[in-house]
């Protein structure tokens, strides 16, 4: 069974979110078969997205107006989390998928996206094509990459520069408006089932683009502030790395002499590095969360302590397995086999932009050299 021993600083209170995670506990084994198969096939596989769906993961982030969760940002981390202690490509894409009322806030209208709570979705929201303006309208062209679980959205978002230089904004299309390139191949994170996908000469109306600028049309809190789309991809590094420490810990009293000491020594370790990095992501959202109840705007302290947080996780998280990977019983021989993939996927997903970015920032220097 998943060993759920959060920080003491992630406190929510959340029944849907409680009631996932003890679904996440008793479905263990079963989701470990379907993160197996879904690395194997460079895709989530259907029948662990259909699990997923009969969860409810999905309302996450979706207005309780609507039926949705609207759990709070450390509700929705702790949620990823459980998930990513099975397997870190199954958190990641579950998260990037549970992001549809994030998009239906910057609608006008959002009930196209809220009509169906359980709406997975994908894309790619960095501008990587171009929109031109057109009566009612752009007409967007282009490739978007990295589109995790885009083989199963219902809703898909693409990124659009006006005009192809100007302002930024981001189409909501249907799935049958897109073309998928099945190109999705990664050391790691291959479960994720990233592909980039294609769109050519397609009409877009204005109802259908968003400015994550502009005011939202949902008044809810979470909706209140850009800052808190992502937040939850924080749970990816975190359970990624507390299963790593679980399974060290247990394989310890295995190891031979030769390597026990250092074995102890890098378990002590990151242990301690990866309760500060929680305690600080936790403690910086619930000021966040606090500061938005009372209509403010985020203080440039919090805002420079969440980017903080937020690139520690993942710091921790690659450094931990960065340094799994130099200790030779974590690689190979009878203790290697929890490690070889989670090795994997720590080392993928550092190059992901919005983790090299943030990093970048928090550490004021370029991402190559923090992560």
């Amino acid at each position: 069974m998943i060993e759920m021993t959060p920080s003491p600083f992630s406190t929510y209170e959340d029944a849907h979110v409680d009631e996932f995670t003890n679904w996440v506990s008793r479905k263990e084994p079963e989701l470990r078969v379907h993160a197996t198969a879904s690395d194997r096939a460079c895709d989530l596989v259907e029948p662990v997205v259909a699990e997923l769906r009969a969860s409810g993961i999905f309302r996450l982030a979706q207005p309780r107006s609507a039926g949705g969760w609207e759990a709070d940002p450390i509700a929705q981390i702790c949620a990823i989390e459980a998930l990513s202690t099975v397997d870190a490509a199954l958190g990641w894409a579950t998260c990037i998928g549970t992001d549809t009322g994030y998009y239906a806030a910057r609608l006008g209208d959002p009930t196209p996206l809220t009509d169906n709570v359980d709406a997975v979705t994908s894309g790619f929201t960095t501008p990587a094509g171009r929109g031109d303006r057109a009566c009612g309208g752009y007409v967007l062209d282009g490739i978007w990459p990295l589109a995790t679980l885009i083989t199963h959205a219902d809703v898909v978002v693409a990124g659009f520069k006006v005009d192809g230089e100007g302002d930024e904004r981001v189409a909501v299309l249907d799935p049958d408006q897109i073309v998928v390139a099945n190109d999705w191949t990664a050391l790691g994170m291959r479960g994720t089932g990233s592909h980039s996908y294609e769109i050519h000469e397609m009409f877009v109306p204005d109802r259908s683009i968003f400015d994550f600028t502009a005011p939202p049309s949902l008044h809810e809190r979470l909706y209140s502030h850009p800052r808190l789309y992502r937040l939850n991809l924080a749970g990816v590094p975190i359970g990624l790395t507390r299963a790593s420490l679980r399974d060290a810990r247990r394989a310890a009293p295995l190891i031979g002499s030769t390597h026990r000491r250092e074995v102890d020594d890098l378990i002590a370790g990151f242990a301690c590095d990866q309760h500060d990095a929680e305690m600080h992501l936790f403690d910086s959202v619930a000021t966040l969360w606090a500061e938005l109840a009372l209509s403010e705007e985020p203080s440039e302290t919090t805002a420079a302590a969440l980017t903080d947080g937020f690139a520690r996780t993942f710091r921790t998280c690659v450094q931990l397995h960065r340094a799994l990977l130099d200790v030779a019983p974590f690689v190979v021989g009878p203790h290697a086999a929890p490690f070889t993939r989670r090795i994997a996927d720590a080392l993928t997903m550092s190059h992901h932009a919005i983790v090299r970015r943030t990093a970048a920032a928090a550490c004021g220097g370029p991402a190559e050299t923090v992560l």
